[in-house]
């Protein structure tokens, strides 16, 4: 999945919410192929966390796994870092993950933004 600035609201000329990547790593003792925990009820929140997003006013922008390595990561466009802090409270990612969360900004704005000040005359795109 592409991130595309003007559809995520990232573009410098429309910032509506920021953007946070939310990290979940966990040991395979605490997977849920492991049989940790309710694997059921947990793989249920984890398939949901989109719908649980909405419910909270956010959005979940994409998601990616690495199951071997017991990662996952989400891109949640939500008002502030307590939105996101719940929706993790609230599908219980908390309960058999280490999460980690940080606002991000994509690279377009990132060149814009941070690199291009750096670059004489030259404004990236």
């Amino acid at each position: 999945m592409t991130l595309n600035a003007n559809e995520h609201g990232t573009d410098s000329n429309r910032i509506d919410q920021p953007v946070y990547m939310v990290e979940l790593n966990h040991e395979p003792e605490t997977c849920i192929s492991s049989g940790y925990g309710d694997t059921e009820a947990n793989s249920t929140q984890l398939m949901k966390i989109g719908e649980s997003a909405k419910e909270l006013g956010a959005e979940l922008v994409g998601g990616w796994a690495f199951p071997i390595g017991h990662r996952q990561w989400y891109v949640i466009k939500a008002a502030d870092a307590h939105v996101v802090a719940e929706l993790v409270r609230v599908t219980n990612l908390h309960l058999w993950n280490t999460v980690t969360v940080n606002p991000v900004m994509d690279h377009d704005m990132f060149s814009q933004k941070v690199l291009g000040k750096y670059i004489e005359n030259e404004v990236p795109a």
